[in-house]
């Protein structure tokens, strides 16, 4: 397309894919263009003035326009996943009732005081003894403990699948956040060329009087919109951070407890094998006091996590934003 049958509709489609190709050639290209348009109008002929001012008044209205639609098609389900989100609320909840039972699966001691106390309570039957206490208590406790880690398992996977739509979306908004800034740039480029040209007087009148104030109400609607895109965009990143921390933070704690499981129903078995003995055979019986440090190291390890975990989730942005609310 030769300089002379140019017309700005002709300029009003921006080619991305050479922009992003050769970015600093296209603009200056594109903006020469625009000059050899808008330094070939006479100042008499007020049809073509008209049609240029319209026509400075679309550009980048297609890159404009993608983002209003995503912002509109991003609306509905951002509200939904914000409200979703709440659901910290019942995850933090989780971790504290988890904490609770975790403490109180914690086997007792079996120090020397500890075992004569036991062999006396069993010799005259007056009351159980504390591993006793804690055998009675612990299918009740670990019930608790299974609900809540179920529950938690749950949260986990459906974090992941809200982030799998999240990062799909994020990146569909992105690319035409691109094509809004492109737009936006050549627009700038344009409206300082349009600024500083004046190499023929006449023609600088012109420009100045009759296109400078449109391009500029032009530039300050994309410049707007494209400050409301990134906002948008930092919303949903800020969306997949606080997704992906709670479900590292739900692994973690899950990955805690179940050593705990592990370790405390393994010495539950061994008590619950010994109470079927007899009274002297109990009373003869050895408790593996190694698995019983063991045990009680890893409920601390496991409360650590899930305190730790908690408090970094009570003190995340989006979750402030959503205590705010």
């Amino acid at each position: 397309m030769t300089a002379s049958n140019i017309t700005t509709q002709d300029l009003l489609t921006i080619d991305h894919v050479k922009l992003e190709e050769s970015p600093d050639t296209y603009q200056q290209n594109w903006v020469s263009q625009w000059m050899v348009v808008l330094q070939a109008c006479d100042a008499d002929d007020f049809k073509s003035i008209k049609k240029i001012q319209d026509d400075l008044q679309l550009l980048g209205q297609a890159e404009q326009t993608q983002i209003w639609q995503s912002n509109d098609h991003l609306k509905t389900p951002l509200e939904q996943m914000m409200l979703a989100s709440k659901d910290t609320s019942e995850i933090t909840s989780l971790f504290s009732q988890l904490y609770d039972c975790i403490e109180r699966i914690k086997p007792p001691t079996r120090g020397f005081f500890s075992r004569f106390k036991s062999m006396f309570l069993l010799l005259f039957s007056w009351e159980k003894d504390a591993m006793a206490l804690w055998l009675e208590s612990y299918p009740r406790q670990r019930q608790s403990i299974d609900q809540m880690t179920t529950k938690l398992k749950r949260h986990e996977r459906q974090l992941g699948l809200d982030n799998v739509k999240l990062n799909s979306e994020y990146d569909a908004f992105v690319a035409q956040l691109q094509k809004l800034t492109q737009a936006h740039d050549l627009i700038e480029r344009l409206q300082a060329r349009l600024l500083n040209d004046s190499n023929v007087p006449s023609e600088s009148r012109l420009i100045q009087s009759e296109f400078v104030p449109w391009i500029n109400h032009r530039f300050l609607d994309i410049q707007q919109q494209l400050l409301m895109g990134r906002q948008t965009a930092m919303t949903l990143e800020l969306l997949i951070q606080h997704n992906e921390n709670q479900a590292k933070a739900i692994s973690q704690v899950l990955g805690s407890v179940y050593k705990v499981i592990e370790i405390t129903a393994r010495i539950a078995l061994v008590q619950n094998k010994q109470q079927a003995l007899t009274s002297q055979q109990s009373l003869g019986a050895k408790i593996d006091e190694a698995q019983v440090k063991s045990a009680r190291a890893l409920v601390a390890e496991a409360l650590a996590v899930v305190e730790k975990v908690a408090d970094e989730g009570a003190n995340s942005r989006i979750q402030k934003n959503i205590d705010s609310d």
